[in-house]
């Protein structure tokens, strides 16, 4: 049976664009390296290596902003 036209679904996010938008926990507190900051973050089920702009602490929320495919890993904001 087919949904009415009001309740289709957007379509399914696949990849790295999937991981975008989504929210986590800072694992480790983000260290500077350069001019960035690095960490480990868990986000959707997986503990991923992350990069930010700042500081962040170990426990904070994070929000995923970008990945990055060479090397893999995902770019953070602290969110809120």
């Amino acid at each position: 049976m087919r949904q009415p036209a009001s309740r289709k679904r957007a379509p399914r996010q696949l990849g790295s664009a999937a991981l975008r938008g989504n929210h986590g926990t800072a694992k480790t507190a983000f260290v500077q390296k350069d001019a960035e900051f690095t960490g480990s973050v868990f986000v959707d089920g997986a503990l991923w290596q992350a990069i930010a702009g700042a500081q962040i602490a170990q426990g904070d929320a994070i929000e995923v902003v970008d990945v990055s495919t060479a090397p893999m890993r995902l770019t953070v904001r602290r969110k809120g």
